[in-house]
């Protein structure tokens, strides 16, 4: 990993070479630039449930993971042909959906991923499909105890 991080600027990769090692920060400095370029896909291990490395995954999310602000812009079909869609909370909502599940305790579930706009809590949203749009209230998913729980 500090190889993978030395090769993010010539910088580091000169004093790795002189050094054999990096610090924290430059290896923060090194890994982000690889992550964003693409170069090198971090593998995290946790468990949540015994909240074990969960703290140090978020944190390295924070430092390494690019910012929707950074990422390249996406775009979507709109009312009035093609629209990009913007990453702040203040825009329309647009997400894309990714998978449904049948559960016979809780009933369906949607997984989605917001590229803008916000929810509220226990708030609807509608899905739009070609024939018709659906309502569905907001909830977020506890494993722990099988049930859903309100954002």
């Amino acid at each position: 990993m500090v190889e993978a991080a030395a090769e993010g600027e010539d910088e580091l990769m000169e004093k790795y070479l002189e050094n054999g090692s990096l610090t924290d920060a430059e290896m923060v400095r090194g890994l982000e630039d690889v992550v964003y370029a693409g170069q090198f896909v971090p593998v995290f291990c946790a468990a949540g449930a015994h909240e074990v490395g969960a703290i140090a995954l978020l944190n390295d999310i924070i430092d390494l993971m690019p910012s929707p602000l950074n990422a390249p812009k996406r775009v979507a079909q709109g009312k009035n042909g093609e629209e990009k869609l913007k990453p702040s909370d203040t825009e329309p909502l647009a997400a894309y959906v990714w998978k449904t599940t049948a559960d016979p305790f809780v009933g369906k579930m949607t997984y989605f991923r917001v590229y803008s706009g916000s929810f509220r809590r226990m708030g609807m949203f509608g899905i739009k499909t070609r024939a018709q749009m659906n309502a569905f209230p907001v909830c977020t998913s506890n494993a722990a105890r099988k049930r859903l729980r309100p954002n």
